[in-house]
């Protein structure tokens, strides 16, 4: 679901508790999160708002995104680079087949 278009979403959606969550996500404030008539959202609400004000849990929750930041910044350019690699290694297997072809063609003449 679009975030940008709860307004337009399903009643199945509805039913399902979807748009309660997209509402959540797109909160503004706690205000607007408690308004929210669904008792999942009202529970990480809860949690949430119990873990943003404990210090030390806020700097371990601090802490472990910029960990998992920093290991998707390190898959991303480790697949990069594997990437440009496989390309160079197929250029190369690619020249000497072509190389071989070329070769069985002349000596054909």
């Amino acid at each position: 679901m679009n975030l940008k278009t709860i307004a337009d979403a399903s009643e199945e959606d509805r039913k399902r508790g979807l748009v309660a969550w997209a509402e959540a996500f797109s909160a503004r404030d706690w205000e607007q999160l408690w308004k929210i008539e669904n008792p999942g959202v009202k529970e990480a609400a809860k949690q949430m708002q119990k873990a943003m004000s404990n210090q030390q849990q806020r700097q371990f929750i601090w802490s472990r995104r910029l960990a998992q930041m920093d290991h998707d910044s390190q898959m991303a350019s480790a697949r990069a680079e594997g990437m440009a690699e496989g390309e160079i290694k197929g250029e190369i297997k690619g020249e000497i087949k072509l190389g071989k072809l070329i070769s069985k063609l002349l000596s054909l003449y």
